[in-house]
């Protein structure tokens, strides 16, 4: 189902799009999109376990999860540095969480991969409850200004917002 909409944000965005959901205590990619027309390819796979303190999905499932889950998985996965950018202390992540609550998306600013940049919303059902995130990851050269950024944002949440709407998450 969330193939055509993701399909279509690809289309548009020119990114590679995700659906990811929280399995246990891993976080993981439900459905991919890539775009046809990149040279560059995300090694990113359907039913791979992404890190979830320094990913857009990672940090989006996180940040609307009950603090006991965020807990358990720092504390069975830590929070390994991967860049220069990934958040390494409880603390900070926690405080990044609450940002992402405040602005409703969260944003990886090249925290798990060099050079990679990535925005993600959470999907929430109709209780207000996390179902799953759906993001857009690209170079950050392919997020080169903040008007492109924002046009993405409205797009990504957008593409949410049909999929809550398709899943009768929104009356």
């Amino acid at each position: 189902m969330s193939e055509i909409y993701l399909e279509k944000l690809t289309e548009e965005t020119n990114l590679t799009s995700h659906i990811g959901i929280i399995e246990g205590l891993q976080v993981l990619i439900i459905d991919k999109y890539n775009p046809s027309n990149s040279g560059i390819k995300m090694v990113s796979r359907i039913g791979a376990p992404v890190p979830a303190h320094c990913t857009g999905q990672g940090k989006v499932l996180l940040a609307y999860s009950p603090r006991k889950i965020v807990e358990k998985i720092i504390k069975k996965y830590g929070l390994q540095r991967f860049t220069s950018n990934t958040i390494t202390l409880a603390d900070d992540i926690f405080v990044e969480l609450e940002k992402i609550r405040e602005r409703g998306y969260a944003i990886d600013n090249s925290e798990h991969e060099k050079y990679i940049h990535c925005i993600a919303f959470p999907i929430m059902n109709e209780f207000n409850e996390l179902e799953a995130a759906i993001s857009i990851t690209g170079l950050m050269m392919d997020f080169s200004d903040e008007e492109v950024v924002n046009k993405n944002i409205r797009l990504l949440q957008k593409t949410r917002d049909k999929i809550r709407e398709k899943m009768n998450y929104i009356k």
